[in-house]
Parts: C-alpha cells; structure tokens; sequence
C-alpha cells in the first residue's frame, strides 16, 4: 500500500530527482498495533536530512502522510496493524542537471509492509544470534553526510550482494583506513572490559535509532558505560561480546566473523529486555502521540 502526498497512488514522475539522483532521505519504521515506534527519534533524524538537504517539509504533513498510512494498515488481515512503514522525501522534480530549484516542491512517499520482518526467523536471530562477514566494500568519508540516512545507498546494496555471496546473515563495513562503521542495515556494539562501545560516526554511516535509544537511555539505566569511539578489526575480533541494532528487528547478538566466535552475552541480553520494557512503557515516542 503506497500513499505519495496524501493520496493513494503507486507512480510518480521519471523526473523526480530522488529517482534521477537519490536526492532526498528516508526512514524504515516498526508499526505495531498501528502505532509507529520511535517515531521522535525518526522525526529528529529526518528533521536534520531535510535540513542538511536544505530542504523545508512541513513536519504535519508528514505526520498526515503517516496518519493515512496507518489507517489503511488497519485493514490488512490477521497481522492488521503490524508491520513495516517506510517513509521517503525526494526533492521532486525541476532544477538543471545536478542543480535543484531554489524553491522545490518535495514528494513524500509512505509505503506499509503489513508483517514484512519474519517473526520467528528474526525471533531465533534475536535469542541464538547471527554470523557475520567482514565486507571487502568500504564506506566513502563523507563529512557533510556523516549519520544521514539518505536515498542514495549504492554502498550498502553492492555490500549485501558481498554478504548474500558469502552466505552470512550480515556484513560489516568499514572505512578505506580500516576504522569499523556498522552493518549494511544496522549500527554496531561491542561489550569490551565492562565496557559498551559503538563506532563514532562523524565521518561516515547512518546514525541508527535505536542506536540512540541504546546509547542515551537503555544502557545508561543498565548502569553502563558507553562510548562513542573509532574502532578496528582488531577492537571487534578481542571484543567479549558483539551485538547489531535497528529500529524494526530490535538487537541481534553477534556470534561469529569468520573463525571468530562469540556466546550471546549476559550484556547483550540485559540490554534487549531493556529495549522491551522501555518500548512497552513510553508511548509518548510512538506515532500517534
């Protein structure tokens, strides 16, 4: 199901720039009992794209986009209400070339996937963990872009085919210079010395929600340490424990890269049943309020 300003539609212009140049951003959001989670921490995002695009949307029509999304979610069958919600800015259409018109008129595009995450596949990830590989494809520096989550994501698709070859359930990537970013759709965590660390993502990535939510609220209440540092290889393979995070799949424990294994860690635990409660109770960061 596919809404594009307000109105249900599945086609726009081949002129669009976001089609003709990736020129815009999006978020992919979990949609549970036709709420979306985290919707603040995905606002505030998108907010700092569009500005950083120089781009003015006004936040209550994207909120409306939203609310017409969700309610036309209500009726898609047993799993009515569950889902995935994916929302996306292009600049829309005009300008010469590269150049974008000093006063676009950008199109926003929400399209729900009723219970697109396979619940008991993504379940038996969350409780026994994944494997991962260490991707040959690098992630450029891109200080103006660091932690923006934009349309044109041409290194994470030539990342997972590197992953879907290599038979693993996810790829890590890194910087030319060899510093860890994160996974091709998720931020990572390692426990090391008691220790929570997550790569610092000011020259490159995408600076996750549910990053955030770990690193601002579950792991301080965990009476944790965390920081926010450059990490290697050599930080990831003497790590104690390794987790991924997103928005829609919640934390994947992290047991193998390679010949290197780990156990899903008491830390990594603690902190999903933190990422539960906190979800559970505070409804105030759900759409709509």
């Amino acid at each position: 199901m596919i809404i594009i300003n307000g109105k249900p539609n599945d086609s726009i212009s081949a002129l669009d720039r976001g089609l003709a140049y990736g020129d815009g951003v999006f978020e992919t959001m979990l949609v549970d009992n036709e709420r979306i989670a985290l919707w603040q921490y995905h606002c505030d995002r998108l907010v700092s794209g569009l500005s950083r695009l120089g781009m003015d949307v006004d936040i209550l029509r994207l909120e409306n986009n939203l609310r017409i999304a969700l309610q036309r979610s209500n009726s898609k069958g047993s799993d009515r209400g569950k889902g995935v919600l994916k929302l996306m800015v292009t600049r829309g259409s005009g300008g010469h070339g590269y150049s974008p018109l000093i006063k676009p008129k950008p199109n926003i595009i929400t399209i729900y996937y009723p219970s697109i995450f396979q619940k008991e596949k993504d379940e038996m990830k969350s409780s026994q963990g994944i494997s991962v590989h260490c991707c040959q494809q690098t992630l450029p520096v891109s200080l103006s872009t660091a932690g923006l989550k934009l349309l044109n994501q041409l290194h994470y698709v030539l990342a997972c085919q590197e992953r879907l070859d290599s038979n693993v359930d996810e790829g890590l990537l890194f910087t030319d210079a060899g510093y860890l970013i994160e996974a091709t759709a998720r931020n990572i965590f390692i426990i090391k010395d008691g220790e929570l660390l997550t790569p610092l993502l000011n020259q490159c990535g995408v600076a996750g929600v549910m990053q955030r939510l770990l690193v601002e609220v579950v792991a301080p209440e965990a009476a944790l340490v965390v920081r926010q540092l450059l990490l290697t290889k050599e930080d990831l393979f003497n790590a104690e424990e390794v987790f991924l995070s997103n928005s829609v799949t919640g934390i994947w424990p992290v047991i193998s890269c390679g010949n290197k294994q780990w156990a899903v860690g008491s830390v990594t635990q603690k902190l999903q049943y933190g990422v539960y409660e906190f979800l559970k109770q505070n409804t105030h960061f759900q759409y709509p309020y």
